[in-house]
């Protein structure tokens, strides 16, 4: 069999990024059970109903990750065991560990010249449920 080439692609083709996300889950479940993401938005409108920031993200194995957080928003109710943010040093870090967020990984020169800095917050204490 001729060697095969790998060429990065910002437009893979259909199926291509299930059957990564496929394999993945079906070589760890055994392990971790079956991931089963899902897709949260929560939008926040204006006076006359046009979206203007919100929170974007997906909730996998009981843990929310936010992948993008404009405005102020609460997560309430959602049967979460913690919070995963993550941040580039001149972003939203500061406002992280102010509000709780506890500092767990850093990627440092990512973007060069910065940090990518990864937080976390449990939701749930002794089993009482932490407000966000």
């Amino acid at each position: 069999m001729p060697a095969r080439i790998l060429a990065a692609t910002d437009r893979p083709q259909p199926g291509t990024v299930e059957a990564i996300f496929h394999g993945l889950s079906d070589a760890s479940k055994h392990l971790i059970g079956a991931a089963r993401p899902h897709l949260l938005v929560i939008p926040i409108h204006d006076d006359v109903d046009a979206p203007r920031g919100g929170l974007w993200g997906r909730i996998m194995f009981a843990w929310l990750t936010i992948s993008k957080l404009f405005g102020s928003a609460r997560l309430r109710g959602r049967d979460c065991r913690g919070i995963h943010r993550s941040a580039f040093s001149f972003q939203a870090a500061p406002f992280n560990e102010k509000h709780g967020y506890s500092r767990f990984a850093v990627l440092d020169d990512m973007p060069p010249g910065h940090a990518r800095i990864h937080h976390q917050k449990p939701l749930i204490s002794q089993n009482k449920r932490v407000t966000p």
